[in-house]
């Protein structure tokens, strides 16, 4: 999982810098994923609002979705892949 949320936040840090942000975005799923790991779409919510303030940068709501699912499981990892 680990290793998986890296690659995520390389491609995320990625299209920060060279802003290439792509709309996509899946409202319904977001909902669920938000509704489902509350505590994870709250970290991620302080993270986006973290980066708005430094960058000027909107996170997506695509990349909300995946970085709650990432985050997700780096907290409830138990050493199992």
């Amino acid at each position: 999982h680990f290793y998986r949320f890296i690659t995520h936040i390389k491609f995320f840090a990625h299209k920060l810098v060279y802003e290439k942000a792509y709309r996509n975005d899946n409202n319904e799923l977001l909902e669920i994923i938000k509704n489902k790991y509350q505590n994870s779409y709250n970290c991620v919510e302080a993270i986006s609002k973290m980066i708005y303030q430094k960058y000027n940068y909107q996170i997506l709501q695509e990349e909300k979705l995946y970085l709650t699912i990432h985050v997700h499981r780096l907290a409830h990892n138990n050493g199992n892949n």
